[in-house]
Protein backbone atom coordinates (compact mmCIF):
# COMPACT_ATOMS: atom_id res chain seq x y z
CA UNK A 1 0.00 0.00 0.00
CA UNK A 2 2.75 2.49 0.03
CA UNK A 3 3.79 2.48 -3.06
CA UNK A 4 0.20 3.47 -4.33
CA UNK A 5 0.42 6.53 -1.81
CA UNK A 6 3.20 7.16 -3.12
CA UNK A 7 2.12 7.68 -6.58
CA UNK A 8 -0.93 9.52 -5.42
CA UNK A 9 1.36 11.80 -4.16
CA UNK A 10 3.54 12.12 -6.46
CA UNK A 11 0.19 13.10 -8.69
CA UNK A 12 -0.35 15.49 -6.11
CA UNK A 13 2.61 18.23 -6.61
CA UNK A 14 2.41 17.22 -10.60
CA UNK A 15 -1.32 18.46 -10.20
CA UNK A 16 -0.16 21.54 -7.92
CA UNK A 17 2.21 22.50 -10.49
CA UNK A 18 -0.31 22.42 -13.16
CA UNK A 19 -2.79 24.85 -11.63
CA UNK A 20 -0.05 26.91 -10.40
CA UNK A 21 1.49 27.22 -13.79
CA UNK A 22 -2.41 27.99 -14.97
CA UNK A 23 -2.62 30.52 -12.33
CA UNK A 24 0.48 32.31 -13.35
CA UNK A 25 -0.44 32.26 -17.29
CA UNK A 26 -3.63 33.38 -16.46
CA UNK A 27 -2.19 36.65 -14.82
CA UNK A 28 0.41 36.79 -17.14
CA UNK A 29 -2.73 37.19 -19.77
CA UNK A 30 -4.28 39.68 -17.21
CA UNK A 31 -1.13 41.95 -16.85
CA UNK A 32 -0.72 41.86 -21.19
CA UNK A 33 -4.39 42.82 -21.43
CA UNK A 34 -3.62 45.54 -19.08
CA UNK A 35 -0.05 45.85 -21.28
CA UNK A 36 -2.26 46.29 -24.23
CA UNK A 37 -5.09 48.37 -22.89
CA UNK A 38 -2.27 51.09 -21.69
CA UNK A 39 -0.72 51.13 -25.13
CA UNK A 40 -4.27 51.98 -27.02
CA UNK A 41 -4.45 54.43 -23.92
CA UNK A 42 -1.08 56.18 -24.54
CA UNK A 43 -1.57 56.01 -28.37
CA UNK A 44 -5.41 57.74 -28.19
CA UNK A 45 -3.41 59.81 -25.86
CA UNK A 46 -0.75 60.47 -28.40
CA UNK A 47 -2.92 61.45 -31.07
CA UNK A 48 -5.19 63.90 -29.02
CA UNK A 49 -1.95 65.93 -28.41
CA UNK A 50 -0.75 65.79 -31.84
CA UNK A 51 -3.89 66.96 -32.67
CA UNK A 52 -3.94 69.42 -29.71
CA UNK A 53 -0.54 70.66 -30.58
CA UNK A 54 -1.55 71.08 -34.93
CA UNK A 55 -4.59 72.67 -33.26
CA UNK A 56 -2.65 75.57 -31.31
CA UNK A 57 -0.45 75.77 -34.03
CA UNK A 58 -3.06 76.81 -36.53
CA UNK A 59 -4.39 79.33 -34.07
CA UNK A 60 -1.32 80.49 -33.51
CA UNK A 61 -1.14 80.97 -37.40
CA UNK A 62 -4.72 82.88 -37.53
CA UNK A 63 -3.91 85.15 -34.53
CA UNK A 64 -0.35 86.27 -36.61
CA UNK A 65 -2.15 86.52 -39.78
CA UNK A 66 -5.31 89.20 -37.76
CA UNK A 67 -2.05 90.87 -36.27
CA UNK A 68 -0.73 91.57 -39.39
CA UNK A 69 -3.68 92.62 -41.15
CA UNK A 70 -4.54 94.86 -38.27
CA UNK A 71 -1.18 96.41 -38.45
CA UNK A 72 -1.28 96.73 -42.19
CA UNK A 73 -4.38 98.23 -41.81
CA UNK A 74 -3.72 100.97 -39.18
CA UNK A 75 -0.59 101.68 -41.64
CA UNK A 76 -3.14 102.62 -44.21
CA UNK A 77 -5.46 104.59 -41.74
CA UNK A 78 -2.56 106.50 -40.70
CA UNK A 79 -1.70 107.72 -44.68
CA UNK A 80 -5.07 108.64 -45.38
CA UNK A 81 -5.41 110.32 -41.87
CA UNK A 82 -1.94 112.16 -43.12
CA UNK A 83 -3.72 113.06 -46.48
CA UNK A 84 -6.31 114.55 -44.66
CA UNK A 85 -4.58 116.26 -42.71
CA UNK A 86 -2.26 118.01 -45.23
CA UNK A 87 -5.76 118.60 -47.04
CA UNK A 88 -7.00 120.39 -44.09
CA UNK A 89 -4.22 122.62 -43.72
CA UNK A 90 -4.38 123.58 -47.19
CA UNK A 91 -8.42 124.45 -46.75
CA UNK A 92 -9.59 127.72 -45.81
CA UNK A 93 -9.56 129.14 -42.29
CA UNK A 94 -13.15 131.05 -40.93
CA UNK A 95 -10.95 134.20 -41.57
CA UNK A 96 -10.07 133.58 -45.04
CA UNK A 97 -13.56 133.12 -46.12
CA UNK A 98 -14.41 136.21 -44.14
CA UNK A 99 -11.98 138.54 -46.02
CA UNK A 100 -13.01 136.85 -49.08
CA UNK A 101 -16.84 137.62 -48.58
CA UNK A 102 -15.92 141.48 -47.88
CA UNK A 103 -13.81 141.51 -51.12
CA UNK A 104 -16.92 140.00 -52.85
CA UNK A 105 -19.40 142.64 -51.41
CA UNK A 106 -16.98 145.53 -52.14
CA UNK A 107 -16.66 144.37 -55.70
CA UNK A 108 -20.23 142.91 -56.49
CA UNK A 109 -18.87 140.80 -59.54
CA UNK A 110 -23.05 140.43 -59.98
CA UNK A 111 -22.52 144.26 -61.33
CA UNK A 112 -19.89 143.18 -63.66
CA UNK A 113 -20.44 143.53 -67.18
CA UNK A 114 -19.28 140.95 -69.82
CA UNK A 115 -16.88 141.91 -72.62
CA UNK A 116 -19.49 140.95 -75.03
CA UNK A 117 -22.27 143.51 -73.69
CA UNK A 118 -19.65 146.12 -73.23
CA UNK A 119 -18.51 145.44 -76.56
CA UNK A 120 -22.43 145.74 -77.98
CA UNK A 121 -22.85 148.99 -76.23
CA UNK A 122 -20.08 151.00 -77.24
CA UNK A 123 -20.79 149.83 -80.98
CA UNK A 124 -24.33 151.41 -79.93
CA UNK A 125 -22.83 154.49 -78.45
CA UNK A 126 -20.76 154.97 -81.28
CA UNK A 127 -23.67 154.35 -83.86
CA UNK A 128 -25.94 156.81 -81.69
CA UNK A 129 -23.26 159.34 -82.05
CA UNK A 130 -22.68 159.31 -85.47
CA UNK A 131 -26.55 159.11 -86.00
CA UNK A 132 -26.39 162.37 -84.08
CA UNK A 133 -23.64 164.16 -86.19
CA UNK A 134 -25.37 163.60 -89.42
CA UNK A 135 -28.73 164.92 -87.58
CA UNK A 136 -26.63 167.68 -85.93
CA UNK A 137 -24.93 168.57 -89.48
CA UNK A 138 -28.06 168.18 -91.63
CA UNK A 139 -29.95 171.01 -89.90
Amino acid sequence: MAPQNEGQNSEMPIDAGREEINALNARIRVVEERINDMRKRFKFLEENMIAYHKKNLKDAKDQQQQTYDVRRGLKILEGKMLVILKELQLAATKQDVTTLRKYIELWNPLKFITEETLQKRIDERIGKKQDDDENSGNV
